[in-house]
């Protein structure tokens, strides 16, 4: 795969599992690391697991077929239509190719794109068209990453430990369970939220 390509995939892959965290904690009450006053979900959600990679890459397929050609091509008509000089080589070595090129301080121009592809195909609001110049693109419409059926290391849903938890030393059960570090702190927010687990903290 090209870079370019790598670059759009990698910008879906993050806005695929951005929105599905931060959905997760804002509307289904899940366990985890929210974002607080001033604060970008992009900048507290984990890193981006290997199945949003997945993901990307089967929306990319749909995005392709839908559109008779590839991504490359697509993000090509886009900075065209944005005016970009796409044959421009970098003036130094400190100077990216223009696809590469800052768009924010999360993403790159071809990371941008990907992840306003993204955005769009799970019905978010926001699209490319918001801030770029238009040109023919059609989307799938596709549902939301699936948080608790991936069961991700870096989020996991504790459904099983708050099965086994029975009131016992909080501290003793994680110990005896192996969750250590941020699982445990994030089973112990869980059982707190849930109020079957009271501490001096909560």
């Amino acid at each position: 795969m090209d870079s370019v390509t790598n670059s759009i995939i990698d910008g879906m892959a993050r806005a695929l599992y951005t929105e599905a965290y931060a959905s997760a904690i804002e509307e289904h009450d899940i366990a985890g690391n929210a974002a607080g006053p001033g604060e970008d979900w992009m900048d507290v959600a984990p890193s981006t697991p290997d199945y949003a990679h997945d993901a990307a890459l089967r929306l990319s397929g749909r995005i392709e077929e839908r559109n008779g050609m590839s991504l490359v091509c697509l993000i090509y008509q886009a900075a065209k239509a944005d005016g970009i000089d796409t044959d421009a080589e970098p003036k130094d070595q400190d100077s990216p190719y223009w696809h590469e090129a800052r768009e924010s301080r999360h993403c790159s121009y071809a990371e941008a794109f990907g992840h306003y592809l993204a955005m769009a195909s799970v019905g978010h609001g926001v699209c490319w068209f918001d801030d770029h110049a238009k040109f023919p693109l059609s989307l799938p419409l596709i549902d939301s990453l699936d948080l608790e059926d991936a069961q991700p290391s870096q989020y996991r849903i504790w459904s099983d430990e708050f099965e086994a938890w029975h009131g016992e030393d909080f501290g003793l059960f994680c110990a005896e369970n192996g969750i250590d570090g941020e699982d445990s702190e994030i089973l112990e927010r869980y059982l707190i939220d849930r109020g079957v687990l009271v501490t001096e903290q909560a």
